[in-house]
């Protein structure tokens, strides 16, 4: 199976899911993708998508007719968000069916006619970059991304909650966004239709199978139909409701995987590692911290780089990224390869990296990540000592790799939640390293007050959204109040 992040993007859904869940279901099944794949080609071949359309062109000979041919008849367009004045006017609403269309035009107010829609539509011109501005002027002043969450916000509050989807789209990419999600601005999905649709030549010469594309073509149609957000009953999930959970159960396994081969395998491989690389008067304490360091790095550059926190789309940064290390191990790990017990390739590397990333490096597009867990000046005993090959190459096998059915299946760290990696923290936390006293081995086994000793916690999300909404709810409440007081002071009567 080729790169997913070749033709989608986002956290709403795992990649895991997008690849092999969705497949077994009714949705995906029942596209007929030659014959959706017949119907956009003959769309694109009459778009000028070579011309640099513009956006009434790029909605009106684009979007419109490929929502057509996904199934949306009923719609309404240019529908205000406001009672007073056109703030915020989506580009489309799109209703289930003509009844539910019906119901919404009995409303005269255009704001109270979402109640009745299925999803809103928001179209840029073709190719607009999606996640920034491209101007001071006109719609070019915009985020396209935030746009959208802004009226998917004012859309919750005035449906409660009846209408949470959007899409949004520039032609190339479609998005879409659920209000409802953990994080609306990292958890949407995004598909790159130009690519699904043979578009661009660079990845037709790369030799990636027809079948592919076909794959993602029937996600796009399964995802985005009309089908897809209709309930059979009131209270009957979604095609998306269910879709949702079931990749939350893709996330859940991978999750518990990964917990109990750190906690099994690789903290005791790199505790007895690091113990046995150390200068033979280094504390036990100081080995426990550096292990600890050393994996959350580890744990922060999976995670970074498969987020796009750090710059994995430049070309510069390929020679640094871990990414590209993982991969090769999987490589040969698959090829029945060795790694050196000597060799430290793997390491230097990685502790190149470490020092690019505290320190920022513009030559590759790489900033400061300052924040501490990268300090070399704080983990004397890392910066002196150095790894084999054999040690890294396992870390990085357990960390990157979910051994099922016999096969190595990459672990996307963008379908992982820091909650879910702050608890792996927090049970490491609850680890200590032993030495016998007469062979002077290491070994690493439980304690539960270890954690309480060092007075190290991580916080839930749960938890801290409850503490900002209890203590900075009020005070914002307060501060407007007093704003809205000092306002009406100043009103000549």
């Amino acid at each position: 199976m080729i790169d997913p992040s070749l033709f989608a993007a986002g956290a709403l859904f795992t990649q895991d899911y997008l690849v092999e869940g969705i497949a077994g279901t009714a949705q995906f099944q029942a596209g007929d993708v030659a014959a959706k794949r017949a119907a956009l080609d003959k769309i694109f071949a009459r778009f000028p998508h070579g011309s640099k359309p513009n956006e009434a062109t790029t909605e009106g000979d684009l979007i419109w007719p490929v929502l057509g041919a996904l199934g949306w008849a009923d719609y309404l367009t240019q529908q205000n968000l406001s009672a007073m004045g056109r703030v915020d006017v989506p580009d489309g609403l799109l209703f289930i069916d003509a009844a539910a269309k019906l119901q919404a035009n009995t409303h005269p107010e255009e704001w109270k006619r979402y109640e009745f829609g299925a999803a809103i539509i928001e179209s840029k011109r073709w190719g607009r970059a999606l996640d920034r501005a491209e101007g001071r002027k006109g719609d070019d002043k915009d985020t396209p991304s935030t746009q959208l969450l802004r009226y998917l916000r004012r859309i919750d509050d005035l449906t409660n909650g009846s209408l949470r989807w959007g899409l949004l789209t520039n032609g190339v990419k479609w998005r879409l966004y659920y209000s409802g999600a953990r994080s609306t601005i990292d958890d949407y999905l995004e598909l790159d239709l130009a690519r699904i649709m043979g578009l661009d030549p660079d990845l037709l010469d790369s030799g990636i199978a027809k079948e592919e594309r076909d794959h993602w073509l029937a996600v796009f149609v399964a995802m985005f139909s009309r089908t897809a957000f209709e309930r059979p009953t009131a209270n009957a999930p979604s095609f998306h409701d269910t879709a949702r959970r079931d990749a939350a159960f893709y996330e859940e396994r991978v999750a518990k995987n990964l917990s109990e081969l750190v906690f099994n395998r690789l903290y005791p491989a790199l505790g007895k590692a690091l113990a046995k690389a150390a200068p033979a008067e280094t504390q036990l304490d100081e080995i426990r911290q550096a292990t600890l360091i050393l994996l959350y790095r580890l744990l922060f550059v999976l995670y970074a780089e498969d987020r796009g926190l750090l710059p994995v789309k430049d070309s510069r940064f390929d020679d640094y990224a871990l990414r590209i290390a993982r991969l090769d191990v999987g490589r040969r790990k698959d090829a029945g390869d060795m790694f050196s017990a000597v060799a430290k390739t793997i390491w230097n590397r990685f502790a190149d990296l470490a020092e690019m990333i505290d320190k920022g490096d513009p030559s590759v597009g790489l900033p400061p990540y300052n924040g501490g867990l990268f300090n070399g000046h704080n983990t004397p005993l890392l910066k002196s000592i150095a790894l084999g090959d054999d040690v890294m190459a396992e870390a990085l096998d357990i960390l990157s790799f979910e051994q099922r059915d016999g096969q190595r299946r990459y672990i996307n760290y963008r379908d992982l939640s820091v909650q879910q990696l702050g608890s792996i923290y927090e049970r490491l936390l609850e680890f200590e390293l032993t030495r016998d006293v007469e062979t002077g081995a290491v070994d690493v086994r439980p304690n539960i007050f270890a954690r309480k000793n060092s007075g190290s916690y991580y916080t839930p999300d749960d938890l801290v959204l409850l503490i900002l909404d209890e203590t900075l709810e009020p005070l914002i409440g307060d501060a407007m109040a007093v704003n809205v007081g000092v306002k009406l002071c100043k009103i000549p009567v």
